[in-house]
């Protein structure tokens, strides 16, 4: 039989269980979003500087051209192939990170989503025709996988 002392150790260690589990969810909670910051300053750190200003002015030039225009542009200059291999890499990264479920998706959504979808529209030809050279349909599959996840 159990005794009235034994059934409150048991009601108190359950308690105190719960009590457990829901300060190590809360601070799963807070790595999260600490995570999420963290990125957000990489994106805007000063060595990306460059490379999102080159991709600004490629979107600019690009904006409305034929793919083989678009293709030849980025293509035309080092730096701006460079650039944009490196915020495709930076977004590959964090579709990985969402996939993952290693940040607060939710504050990154609101941050990242238009930039995501931005790159995405303007550089889609550019990532399927380098597909295509590569033999790599994977290529950028990280952010094809944001632009479908925070479409919805």
């Amino acid at each position: 039989a159990v005794t009235g002392v034994a059934l409150l150790a048991l009601i108190y260690s359950a308690m105190n269980h719960h009590q457990n589990t829901q300060i190590h969810l809360e601070m799963l909670r807070i790595r999260k979003i600490e995570q999420s910051v963290r990125i957000v300053e990489q994106f805007g750190a000063p060595e990306m500087a460059p490379y999102i200003r080159t991709c600004i002015e490629l979107r600019k030039q690009v904006a409305g051209a034929e793919p083989r225009a678009i293709y030849d542009t980025i293509e035309s200059k080092t730096q701006n192939h460079d650039a944009v291999v490196a915020v495709l890499n930076f977004f590959e990264a964090l579709g990985i990170v969402v996939r993952m479920g290693g940040a607060d998706e939710r504050l990154l959504r609101e941050y990242f989503s238009p930039v995501v979808h931005r790159y995405r529209n303007s550089l889609h030809e550019w990532i399927f025709k380098k597909r295509g050279e590569l033999g790599s349909q994977d290529l950028f599959s990280e952010l094809e996988f944001l632009v479908r996840r925070w479409s919805k």
